[in-house]
């Protein structure tokens, strides 16, 4: 019997994608099993290799994960300390079977763009054709609080498309940012204007901050370590930045459509939206148990709000020990992709949602937010993956 290894790979990462990309909009059965078959695809893939590779951030992540499973045994909160112990436990195994497999990197990268561009869309058209939009969204909605509070973000000029949640819509906002990048860096100008645009506006309409810096930096890093800009060039870089950044806010400013996100930032009584407040509390508890935490998951329910914060969060719940250890796997790995390796230029949307990732972690919750942490696991293992050449034509004989 002959397997046809590429074929395999294609069907398990088409399936792995669709259920990260849907699974915020479209929460089912049938989504769920895409990503259960989709992994055993994959594994069945990277077995038949017999070639599993692991990198020394690979051990320091395993430690962490111990550790992050211990705090299961002294949280608050079992159950939703349990729910993030299964997210990132899938989120290893993805990256994991990920870089030892080989991925047809450009097909993974136009299936994700149709989505994104469609989900971006769907902001966009979401104040121009308010009723369609919504309902389409509602339908999908399982929490009625959800729904109620939408409808008072519209009044406020604030969309999320298709999304119950505004911060998974400005999440492919942002990846529709990074293509745009990605677009200028293979000298493809006009879809470039189209995907910033897109993008740009998409996550404005949201009104969501974090993931608007979060991108712009994101984006803007990658793009400085993938030209290895000199010191002069970067400067230039920056200012160029700058101003379109300047002319994004003024067309914000001066625009309907715009004015709320533009206020959010500049007109705002509540700049930090009361996140001070939270990580005054995060740093009370850390103070009275530093070393080990207060177990995994019990941010929530102890302090009835997330972190905002994931540096604090899992200082606060798994302690000094886990910080570090989470820590010393970030650094290692950003290391490795960034300083020892040649950044691929068909890979520079994954290594830009690794960024974001870290960026957007100091004033929101990527690492609680399955479809970001799956992404960006994902994205991980895609950038370290040794081959990545699809195979059309490589069989493996099992018998």
């Amino acid at each position: 019997m002959k397997i046809n290894i590429g074929l395999l790979n294609r069907i398990s990462i088409i399936l792995i994608i669709t259920y990260i990309l849907l699974y915020p909009f479209l929460a089912s059965v049938i989504v769920e099993s895409l990503l259960f078959i989709g992994l055993l695809l994959l594994f069945i893939t990277v077995i038949l290799r017999n070639n599993i590779r692991l990198y020394l951030h690979d051990y320091a992540l395993f430690s962490f994960f111990f550790f992050y499973t211990i705090g299961l045994l002294y949280t608050s909160d079992f159950t939703k300390g349990f729910k993030y112990f299964l997210s990132f436990a899938v989120a290893i195994i993805i990256k994991i079977l990920i870089q030892n497999s080989k991925i047809d990197v450009k097909f993974l990268l136009s299936l994700i763009q149709k989505f994104v561009i469609l989900f971006s869309l769907t902001i966009i058209l979401h104040p121009i054709f308010p009723n369609l939009i919504s309902s389409i969204r509602d339908y999908f909605t399982k929490d009625p609080s959800l729904i109620v509070e939408n409808y008072l973000n519209q009044n406020n000029y604030v969309f999320g498309g298709i999304f119950a949640d505004r911060a998974v819509a400005a999440f492919y906002g942002s990846i529709t940012v990074f293509l745009g990048i990605y677009y200028i860096s293979i000298k493809k100008y006009y879809r470039t204007i189209i995907y910033l645009t897109i993008g740009l506006l998409a996550i404005a309409l949201t009104g969501k901050r974090g993931p608007f810096v979060a991108a712009i930096f994101a984006s803007l890093f990658t793009y400085i370590m993938y030209n290895r800009i000199a010191a002069k060039k970067i400067l230039y870089t920056l200012l160029i930045a700058t101003v379109l950044i300047v002319v994004t806010f003024y067309i914000f400013k001066n625009t309907e459509f715009g004015y709320p996100f533009y206020e959010r930032f500049f007109n705002n009584d509540n700049f930090l939206t009361n996140r001070d407040d939270i990580y005054i509390r995060l740093i009370q508890d850390i103070k009275i148990k530093p070393l080990i935490g207060f177990g995994t998951g019990s941010t929530d329910k102890d302090l009835g709000i997330a972190g905002h914060n994931i540096y604090l969060n899992i200082f606060r719940e798994n302690g000094l020990i886990g910080l570090f250890l989470f820590l010393f796997f970030i650094f290692l790995l950003f290391i490795d992709i960034f300083y020892k390796k040649q950044i691929k230029i068909d890979y520079l949307v994954f290594y830009m949602v690794f960024v974001y990732f870290i960026i957007y972690g100091i004033t929101g919750n990527p690492m609680y937010d399955n479809y970001i942490l799956l992404f960006t696991f994902l994205s991980i293992g895609l950038v370290q993956q040794k081959g990545y050449i699809y195979e059309k034509n490589r069989h493996y004989n099992i018998s």
